[in-house]
């Protein structure tokens, strides 16, 4: 997460402003399981009456999701912004006290430029969230859609091993295939919920529903995608965006944005990388625990030099701790 999202707003925003979700999720998982037992007793009527409840539940679940999203999202907006501005002025202030008239004037409108592009990209990140949750709402409940899913405990169990308690698997969503095929869009997230397609460089679902093991990685990788929307709001979106179509410019390919090596190379810290560097990061981690000796140079190609693993581990301790 390459802005700041300050330690007071993310305290706030984790006690408070995420614990809506947090119990519509329960309640959602209560309700659900009281539907699967007791809808065999309406005999015909069972399979269509757990069917609809199944895609209410569903959807009022995700509108939970997507409406206390927006509110995160101003919120941080709101307070990251300003504090942009007032830390350009604050220093603009300084330097200009020093006698460096030319760099203040600079760095004032480096404040003001950051302010506005922060303001700009909450736009961008309150209307995809709410683009993609109500249609996926609508696309449900009308039957156009599965319904999105919890993970099962064998999901939860990978993630935990590489994100601990920073990541939160109960309000965590899997969305398999319809309008992401349709539109042919990649995998992603929003709010906290993974959008995948069927297939996705091989298939990523067997019949049942349950993940293939080449869905492992971009598993990984769409978590991390969540965890950045646990542990610093929504603007991942647009970030991860920018990212995407500046390497897009820059050399023909959206790969370009995921190198995080290339990060690294150029002295940026874990949190001064772009989303989709964390998020490859991360993955790359997920891939080391699937075999022996782990995380360790040797299971990087080209192998890690002791640097670079030294900066993965950091980064490791970082994501565990919720930070980014």
């Amino acid at each position: 997460m390459a802005a700041p999202f300050p330690s007071l707003v993310r305290a706030g925003d984790q006690a408070l402003l995420q614990a809506p979700l947090r119990g519509a999720a329960r309640a959602q998982g209560a309700l659900q399981r009281l539907l699967e037992l007791h809808s065999p007793a309406l005999g015909p009527l069972g399979g269509p009456t757990r069917a609809l409840g199944t895609r209410l539940l569903d959807a009022l679940l995700t509108l939970v999701d997507v409406t206390t999203g927006l509110v995160r999202d101003v919120y941080g907006t709101l307070l990251e912004a300003p504090l942009l501005l007032l830390r350009g002025a604050w220093e603009a202030l300084r330097l200009a006290a020093q006698g460096h008239g030319r760099h203040a004037v600079r760095r004032l409108v480096h404040g003001v430029l950051g302010a506005s592009l922060r303001l700009a990209g909450g736009g961008v990140d309150l209307f995809l969230r709410a683009l993609q949750g109500t249609a996926n709402a609508v696309l449900t409940l009308t039957f156009l859609e599965r319904p999105s899913r919890a993970l099962t405990p064998a999901e939860r169990a990978l993630l935990g091993r590489i994100f601990g308690d920073s990541l939160d698997a109960a309000v965590v969503r899997l969305k398999r295939g319809g309008a992401t095929d349709w539109t042919r869009l990649a995998p992603h997230v929003v709010g906290n919920t993974m959008y995948l397609p069927e297939h996705w460089g091989g298939a990523l679902f067997h019949p049942d529903g349950t993940l293939t093991e080449a869905c492992r990685d971009t598993l990984i990788h769409e978590a991390a995608h969540v965890w950045q929307n646990q542990n610093g709001g929504g603007g991942f979106v647009h970030r991860a965006l920018l990212a995407q179509a500046l390497a897009t410019l820059r050399t023909g390919s959206r790969g370009g944005a995921y190198a995080w090596r290339e990060g690294f190379a150029q002295g940026r810290s874990f949190p001064e990388l772009n989303p989709e560097q964390q998020a490859c990061l991360i993955e790359d981690i997920g891939a080391c625990l699937k075999h022996p000796p782990g995380v360790a140079a040797a299971s990087w190609r080209p192998p890690l030099s002791p640097a670079e693993l030294d900066y993965v581990r950091e980064a490791w301790e970082r994501v565990r701790r919720g930070e980014g």
